[in-house]
């Protein structure tokens, strides 16, 4: 009897010995844009995924070294595909100059969708798109300035306060963003609303196409709206959509440009140099 028992009491335990020392089948975590994938393999394929293309550094390069070549001039680029961002400088302010106009329009849509859009205001709103009108602007600023807050939309500014005041209030690329994914593709706005934005984005004056379309394939849809002054030196911002197979938004600001052109040149090289990081066709 006693023997019985030692013999079972040992066989036990080297079935607890085996079980340890013989080790599970890994499985392999997988972080999108990891450049290391020596820690696993595919749990389904069992064969080791090639490395991802380092895109941060090559935007970094391009378009960091575009800024190391132009001393002149200081600037952000934000670009998003997905829920995948790539930017330099996103959070260096700027003022917005003409760009706020993409977030006054979502603001007044909000304000208004429900009810229908008045025909006056809605000429006060293509007008302030279409050729960046800016007393149609101060009209439309000062409708909306007692119905909505720069807080309704993702990214707001302190625009539009009861005596109409916009564009000089401070901005970053990364808040642009937002606040074209909230005109774009919000689910606050209507699909109505939506489809407005897009008409009167698409529909910018031929003069005001530059910028965020530079970075355009030949097929592809633009939405956009540019913004410039002179401060001491040239604020040229444009901020936009590109529609293809992929969905691709961008916001480039500047400043320190010695004119107008010499901004917009700036501006087109930039939105090339950011589509080509990520999208090395463009190069």
């Amino acid at each position: 009897m006693w023997l019985s028992v030692v013999v079972v009491v040992l066989i036990q335990a080297l079935i607890v010995v085996v079980a340890v020392a013989v080790p599970t089948s890994p499985r392999a975590i997988w972080v999108s844009g990891s450049q290391d994938a020596s820690t696993g393999t595919d749990p389904d394929t069992d064969v080791a995924p090639e490395p991802t293309r380092d895109w941060r550094a090559d935007f970094d390069e391009l378009v960091g070294g575009y800024f190391a070549d132009n001393r002149e001039v200081t600037g952000s680029v934000a670009l998003r595909v997905g829920d995948q961002e790539w930017g330099y400088e996103v959070d260096r302010p700027f003022e917005t100059a003409s760009i706020v106009k993409v977030e006054i329009l979502v603001r007044w849509l909000l304000a208004r969708q429900d009810g229908g859009l008045p025909p006056d205001e809605y000429l006060l709103a293509e007008r302030m798109m279409v050729g960046s009108d800016n007393e149609a602007t101060n009209e439309l600023c000062l409708i909306i300035a007692g119905r909505t807050s720069p807080g309704d939309v993702p990214g707001g500014t302190g625009a539009c306060s009861l005596d109409g005041y916009w564009g000089s209030d401070l901005t970053t690329a990364s808040s642009q963003l937002d606040i074209l994914d909230e005109a774009m593709n919000s689910r606050r706005l209507t699909m109505e609303s939506r489809q407005v934005v897009r008409e009167l984005m698409s529909s910018v004056t031929d003069e005001q196409r530059w910028g965020v379309s530079a970075a355009a394939l030949d097929d592809e849809s633009v939405w956009l709206k540019n913004g410039w002054d002179d401060r001491e030196g040239w604020l040229v911002h444009s901020i936009g959509v590109i529609d293809g197979p992929q969905q691709i938004t961008l916001a480039i600001l500047t400043f320190g440009s010695p004119d107008y052109y010499t901004g917009i040149s700036h501006v087109e090289e930039l939105a090339k140099l950011a589509r080509q990081a990520i999208r090395p066709e463009r190069g």
